[in-house]
């Protein structure tokens, strides 16, 4: 497909032109016009829809100039079928000016109409640079608002993920430390054993995927590390059977367990969701088959059939191929493009492959696509292989044990009552309570009776800071340690900020709840009690 040739800023007029118009003498006419005005201007000329049609596969104008009436029809329905994709301005010609063909042709898309004539077809070069400099405008106009729009759906998504994850991490905190204790009354071994530590890993794995969630949401920066891709895609594709309606049929095979990339595993889950998303809305609500691949092959650069500049080494290539209705010549050339989609209005951003695209590119990787009209689409990723791996976990060291009594506060009466009684399985008494005021309460009754607060953050009444603030001011020196299943206020860079010695994250670990209380019991200061006012 040839593109238009280069428009450099600030040129005024027309850098390509179509001229779809089946007399010739009004072709001669217009050409000389142009050539005397722009003699830089490419004028590309057709006798008919069809023609036009055929010509627009090659090359994409700034401009299409189109008689009303040809032989195979009216210029509306040649810019009806561009409607969804136009990257041009248009202008109708005529030979009659009748009001209702200038309606026709406008609601169709075109920005101007003209009766032809010696002095129209005279102004024809000067009227291309008015009507260019509208057509921009509106682009930018109609992009900045899709943008707004975009930028409006992710703020929401956020806040969305936000809620949604300090529900789901209050729900999750039990069944964590409630299969981690299970475990060690089973004394790690037998059936029953076995089945709590599977309760407790996909606890875990629920646990990492609220935090991508929320790192989606907020646009975090990018944390580069080496990842295991086959269990990304493995969890990722969990994920996806669960959405996907029963009409759909998901067949994987993953080959190279023990390879890793260099990346960001929420960027990289990304990728993989938008094109299994995109692959089942092409196949439709009739449903059909998506096949996920992945294997480890060595590039010398290219590839072939398809360009692909990349350096030659060991890649991951993984492919997602769905065998719905098939792409275009003309929208596989777009496919990438940002806010390009086919979907009808209201129904898709055209962001997620463009997304895609530049993910893989920031990962120095390729993507290329494959398509027939009716035989469905493959896209394919190529990642390079990383020699590095992940680090392997520390050695888990016996936690010491406590006697000291700590007051915990949360609003979730099963966290609550969970997590005390997995510190009183490391010897702690513990005081819960299920509200901020009657928390409160026994503090100030007996505020040298405690020798650490634990407290949720967002909680009805009173917030974590707002007691802190109040423990505090009695106590300076009693350690406050907040838990929270997210909080747009406070986090792990500003929870010192708001009185807090250290913040977790719920559904917490419960080795680094340990580990953690006795760090800041044994790392307090002398006690001192504030004298009252």
């Amino acid at each position: 497909m040839l593109s238009r040739p280069a428009h450099t800023p600030g040129l005024t007029h027309p850098s390509g032109v179509i001229l779809v118009e089946d007399n010739p003498s009004d072709v001669a006419i217009i050409r000389r016009y142009f050539e005397d005005a722009h003699p830089d201007t490419v004028v590309e000329t057709a006798g008919s829809i069809a023609e036009a049609r055929a010509l627009l596969v090659r090359f994409v104008p700034e401009i299409m100039i189109c008689d009303y009436r040809l032989p195979d029809g009216e210029c509306t329905e040649l810019l009806a079928s561009l409607q969804t994709d136009q990257k041009f301005a248009t202008i109708v010609m005529t030979a009659h000016g009748d009001e209702r063909i200038a309606v026709e042709a406008i609601k169709s898309g075109a920005l101007d109409y003209v009766v032809k004539s010696a002095e129209s077809f005279a102004a024809l070069p000067r009227i291309c640079e008015r009507v260019i400099r509208e057509w921009h405008h509106i682009q930018e106009s109609r992009g900045l608002g899709v943008q707004l729009q975009e930028s409006q759906r992710r703020n929401t998504m956020g806040q969305l993920a936000g809620a949604i994850a300090h529900d789901f991490n209050n729900i999750l905190t039990p069944i964590l430390l409630s299969s981690h204790m299970l475990v060690s009354d089973l004394e790690d071994s037998g059936e029953a054993c076995e089945r709590a530590r599977r309760i407790q890993e996909a606890a875990q794995r629920a646990k990492e995927l609220v935090e991508r969630l929320l790192a989606f949401g907020r646009h975090a920066i990018p944390e580069v590390k080496s990842v295991r891709l086959h269990d990304l895609v493995v969890e990722t594709l969990k994920l996806v059977r669960v959405t996907l309606p029963a009409t759909f049929e998901i067949h994987e095979k993953l080959d190279a367990p023990e390879a890793f990339v260099f990346g960001d595993e929420t960027q990289l889950h990304q990728v993989l969701m938008n094109l299994c998303t995109n692959a089942y809305q092409a196949m439709g609500e009739s449903g059909g088959r998506l096949e996920v691949g992945m294997q480890e092959m060595v590039l010398d650069g290219g590839l072939d059939g398809a360009r692909l500049e990349l350096a030659g080494g060991s890649y991951l290539r993984i492919r997602v191929s769905d065998d719905g209705p098939g792409m275009s010549p003309e929208t596989l050339e777009r496919i990438f493009e940002a806010f390009y989609t086919t979907k009808p209005l209201g129904q898709g951003t055209g962001l997620g492959l463009s997304v895609v695209k530049a993910i893989i590119t920031e990962h120095s990787g390729a993507i290329t696509v494959r398509s027939t009209p009716g035989e469905g689409a493959t896209f394919e990723v190529y990642l390079p292989v990383t020699l590095e791996r992940e680090a392997a976990p520390p050695a888990e060291n016996a936690i010491e044990r406590g006697v000291e009594c700590l007051l915990l506060i949360d609003d979730e009466p099963d966290v609550g009552s969970v997590t005390s009684e997995l510190l009183q399985s490391y010897g702690y008494e513990v005081a819960v309570f299920d509200s901020a005021g009657d928390g409160l309460d026994a503090w100030l009754r007996s505020p040298d009776a405690f020798d650490l607060v634990i407290t949720d953050q967002v909680m009805p009444g009173t917030s974590g800071d707002e007691l802190a603030a109040l423990i505090k001011s009695v106590r300076p020196d009693v350690p406050v340690l907040v838990t929270t299943g997210y909080s747009d206020k406070v986090n792990q860079d500003n929870f010192q900020d708001h009185g807090f010695d250290f913040i977790l994250m719920k559904p917490v670990n419960p080795r680094e709840l340990a580990s953690t209380v006795r760090h800041l019991l044994d790392s307090r200061p002398a006690p001192t009690i504030a004298p009252r006012a």
